[in-house]
């Protein structure tokens, strides 16, 4: 018996930023991925949403960060199918994740690139290991 499958599956994205001030701002991460037939099963929809916060302190030396990855703990692998017999199942892995960081920037933070005429000075001078 010959079986043929005709489909098409929407995936979406979603990921935004909302700056409440200079210090602290939040994210919100949503995912779907549609129903996907395929030739042994049917994939059941999945989506998820992320949601973290930001707050610099120490004149933004310093930066505190919180993420809750799958707040509704609803990333999970769905089929079901009836070739070659019936067939149902879940997976659920471990998607829901809470995540807390702390960075600190030593130095300036500043790129001091090197004038162009003492750039090239050193380059006349030579140098290193086979300069002379």
């Amino acid at each position: 018996r010959e079986i043929e499958v005709d489909n098409v599956v929407w995936n979406v994205r979603m990921f935004n930023n909302f700056k409440v001030n200079k210090k602290l701002s939040f994210s919100l991460f949503a995912m779907y991925r549609g129903r996907n037939e395929g030739v042994q099963f049917t994939m059941k929809p999945m989506f998820m949403t992320n949601i973290g916060m930001r707050y610099s302190f120490l004149d933004s030396k310093a930066t505190f960060s919180l993420n809750f990855n799958d707040v509704f703990n609803t990333m999970q692998f769905r089929f079901e199918g009836d070739r070659p017999f019936r067939q149902d199942g879940e997976f659920n892995w471990e998607s829901r994740t809470v995540f807390a960081g702390l960075s600190y920037r030593f130095g300036s933070g500043k790129y001091r690139a090197k004038s162009r005429k003492r750039r090239d000075k050193n380059e006349l001078e030579g140098g290193g290991i086979l300069g002379g």
